[in-house]
């Protein structure tokens, strides 16, 4: 499938999503619905992957972290420190958030230290099985330049990602993204294709560990491939810790990377 035939369908999933939101606070239960899930907390961190879930209507759930990269000779060399990698998500109603990327800094070794650029999005959850072990969605995305930043573009750059993701059992659960992107790069538009898969298993109540994969294949410029993996740990209903480390396995690829995060619900 070319590229600009995937756009397309992202495009008219896009418009779908939308028309179908206008009815979602009002319509009624359809008769023999399954009970609403449990009211649980669903990070998109950590790990590439996110997942298919909104948050609770009139909830707010703010999700950070820091992180430590080793790159390449290839890809420049040296080490970046960044964080605190903010993500701010808002439930409007049962199937659409509101999200905010707020910017993160950044500290090079032996460069320039400073802000990148933030963004503005939203995530319509468009399917969800009865049972609720199943769900699809949709995520937009802006970013918005910051003028003082260290690493910008410069321009407004917009992104589509197609979520997926289902339970096997209790412990088990698999999801998947992928995602079309027009980023800047230096003053020219090009067009970023990205697919990750994750696979998820909770050892215990508060306990769950993770293993993703990442692939991105831009239409100019080398192919980049990542794995990672790691822990989480869910404290309280609302707040839930991460753990991750990852490496690449070659091209555009940072060399290795560590961090670790929180996500909490107000």
């Amino acid at each position: 499938m070319g590229m600009l035939q995937v756009c397309r369908i992202f495009l008219m999933l896009g418009m779908l999503g939308t028309c179908l939101s206008a009815g979602a606070e009002t319509s009624p239960p359809e008769a023999g619905a399954a009970p609403a899930a449990p009211d649980i907390l669903t990070p998109d961190r950590p790990g590439f992957t996110n997942g298919s879930d909104t948050v609770v209507p009139g909830r707010v759930q703010v999700e950070g972290g820091f992180s430590r990269t080793k790159y390449s000779a290839d890809s420049g060399s040296g080490q970046v420190t960044d964080g605190p990698q903010t993500l701010v998500r808002a439930g409007l109603n049962p199937k659409l958030e509101v999200r905010v990327t707020l910017p993160d800094y950044l500290w090079p070794t032996g460069g320039q230290s400073g802000f990148g650029d933030g963004g503005i999005g939203v995530r319509y959850k468009f399917y969800q099985s009865k049972d609720g072990s199943t769900k699809l969605s949709l995520t937009s995305n802006l970013t918005i330049p910051i003028r003082s930043a260290v690493t910008t573009s410069g321009h407004v750059d917009p992104s589509l990602t197609l979520s997926g993701q289902t339970a096997s059992g209790s412990r088990w659960g698999l999801s998947s993204n992928l995602s079309l992107a027009y980023p800047t790069i230096s003053g020219k538009r090009i067009t970023d294709f990205t697919a990750t898969g994750q696979v998820t298993y909770q050892i215990s109540s508060p306990f769950a560990v993770f293993a993703d994969t990442y692939d991105d294949l831009p239409r100019e410029g080398p192919p980049s491939s990542i794995v990672d993996g790691g822990l989480t740990y869910r404290l309280t209903t609302n707040l839930q810790l991460d753990l991750e480390t990852g490496r690449g396995l070659g091209g555009a690829a940072p060399v290795q990377f560590y961090g670790g995060g929180f996500a909490i619900r107000f």
